[in-house]
């Protein structure tokens, strides 16, 4: 969402709006959006706008390795390593 500043004076200048929620189940969702002037503080808050909000359900995490697994895998990769750089130098 951008925001734009003054109605009066110098050019207006973008402003980013952030909101972070959730986690939120997968569904459809509506959200709602209103000005609040701060200048204004008696006025009640207006409602700009209600769009809609779709949350997909999320992708099974990716399948990882033991620790145990992972050191074997590392001194398996080490060891061919080693051997590869021993039979280079003998040559």
């Amino acid at each position: 969402m951008t925001l734009y500043g003054c109605v009066f004076g110098p050019p207006p200048f973008p402003q980013n709006a952030q909101a972070h929620f959730g986690p939120l189940p997968p569904g459809a969702y509506t959200y709602e959006i209103y000005w609040l002037f701060t200048d204004e503080p008696s006025e009640p808050p207006i409602l700009s706008s209600r769009p809609p909000l779709v949350v997909a359900a999320s992708i099974p995490g990716v399948p990882t390795l033991l620790h145990s697994s992972m050191i074997v895998l590392v001194g398996l990769l080490a060891g061919a390593g080693i051997l590869t750089i021993g039979k280079a130098a003998l040559r």
